[in-house]
C-alpha cells in the first residue's frame, strides 16, 4: 500500500513500483489507509510522514493497536525534521526513506525490506 497525500508524488510513485510487477493499492491520507487496510491484504505499506486527518507516525500508531502483526513499514518523508516523531513508533518501522529517491534506489529499498 502506498500512502502519499500528494497527488503526483503519489502518480509517480505507483507508476515506478508497478513497473515491476507489484499490485499498489493507493491511499491519499492517514484514515483512507486504515480503511483500505482493513479492506485488502497488505504486505508492505510506504506511508509519508505529513498528511491530512492522520500524519504517519498516528497512522503506525493506531495499526499497531488494531493488530498483532504489521507488514514491513517503509516510512517516505521530505522533511527530515519529522523524523523526531518516530521515537515512540521506532520498532514497528522496518525502513526510513527521505525524498526525493531514485527509482532504482526506491525498487532496491523496498526489495530489501520484502
Amino acid at each position: 500500500m502506498l500512502v502519499e497525500d500528494n497527488q503526483l508524488n503519489h502518480f509517480l510513485i505507483k507508476k515506478q513500483i508497478e513497473k515491476y510487477g507489484a499490485k499498489v493499492i493507493s491511499a491519499f491520507d492517514g484514515e483512507d489507509a486504515l480503511v483500505k487496510f482493513n479492506e485488502e491484504k497488505i504486505d508492505l505499506i510506504i506511508l509519508d510522514m505529513l498528511m491530512p486527518k492522520l500524519n504517519g507516525d498516528e497512522v503506525v500508531a493506531k495499526l499497531n493497536t488494531i493488530y498483532n502483526h504489521l507488514p514491513p513499514i517503509i516510512i517516505f518523508t521530505a522533511n527530515v525534521l519529522e523524523l523526531n516523531k518516530l521515537n515512540s513508533i521506532n520498532h514497528l518501522i522496518t525502513k526510513i526513506i527521505t525524498k526525493p529517491i531514485s527509482e532504482r534506489e526506491l525498487i532496491n529499498e523496498i526489495n530489501m525490506v520484502i
